[in-house]
């Protein structure tokens, strides 16, 4: 499982660096002043979004959490019953 691993890792590495050999650009920093129309985003709208789709997932998973809960207590219930017929 080391060799696996130590293997993933090296050729993670690797790829790395193949990718960073093949930027032959690089970062090109923008001069102040220059506002380029076309690379701009709307932030404020984007980070609404962000926070209302992690919101939508954090009340879909808390409803199926409540609704598992729910079916457990349902079946604890059921199994005390049964047990205290017997019993």
């Amino acid at each position: 499982m080391n060799r696996i691993s130590a293997l993933v890792i090296t050729l993670c590495l690797l790829c790395c660096a193949i990718v960073q050999a093949q930027d032959k650009e690089g970062f090109v920093p923008v001069a102040a002043g220059e506002n380029l129309a076309g690379e701009t985003l709307p932030g404020n709208r984007l980070v609404a979004i962000a926070y209302g789709a992690i919101l939508v997932a954090l009340i879909a998973w808390i409803a199926s959490v409540a609704a598992r809960s729910r079916k457990v207590e349902d079946e604890l219930a059921a199994l005390r019953e049964r047990l205290e017929k017997r019993g």
